[in-house]
């Protein structure tokens, strides 16, 4: 293993979060991010810098489940361990607050543009009992090379945070807090991460 393989195996790098109607395939990881953004497959970043946009945590990706287990009676120790459910997120909180990306984390509410002197953007709060779904992706530097890519790609996501921008002088910049969670769109289709690799 070179030096430079040993050190990309240590990420240290944000990744930046983007989203797309459910559904969506996954760019090709030697797809240029400024590539995205076309009518074929409309990915939106989430913050108009990335990851510039993110608080310092950057994003959390979580896996989750939950184990059972099986102890006999005639035994001290565990006979059988089956998984009962599991989970993926990806968490951040994003430090864009205009009114587009205030409505994408917001179930990709409808911006409308209200003309005048000034202008007015807006957008309705109320969401109801339908749950809006993204395809989500997450990309980075590869843990293989540096220069290449690593991305996560889940084709059917919901946004589930809670969103509570704090508005003070001395409380830091409002954040808008984002949880999505992967679900399974149809079989062997849940999601996938992709790390490019230079062989």
């Amino acid at each position: 293993m070179s030096i430079e393989s040993a050190r990309a195996r240590i990420v240290t790098a944000p990744f930046t979060m983007w989203v797309a109607a459910a559904g969506t395939a996954a760019p090709a990881l030697t797809t240029q991010e400024s590539a995205f953004v076309t009518a074929a497959t409309a990915w939106t970043k989430l913050g108009e810098s990335g990851s510039k946009n993110y608080s310092e945590a950057g994003v959390t990706v979580t896996h989750s489940e939950t184990i059972a287990t099986f102890q006999p009676a005639g035994s001290t120790v565990t006979r059988k361990a089956w998984r009962t459910d599991e989970g993926i997120e990806m968490a951040g909180e994003l430090a864009d607050l205009s009114p587009e990306q205030y409505a994408l984390i917001l179930d990709a509410a409808t911006v409308t543009h209200v003309t005048g002197s000034p202008g007015e953007r807006k957008f309705k709060l109320y969401r109801g009992s339908s749950v809006h779904f993204y395809a989500c992706l997450l990309r980075g530097p590869s843990s293989e090379e540096e220069s290449l890519n690593m991305q996560y790609w889940f084709p059917f996501c919901y946004q589930a945070a809670n969103q509570t921008p704090k508005f003070a002088l001395k409380g830091g910049p409002a954040l808008l807090a984002f949880q999505f969670t992967a679900m399974e769109l149809e079989s062997e289709k849940f999601g996938e991460v992709q790390i490019g690799s230079p062989t």
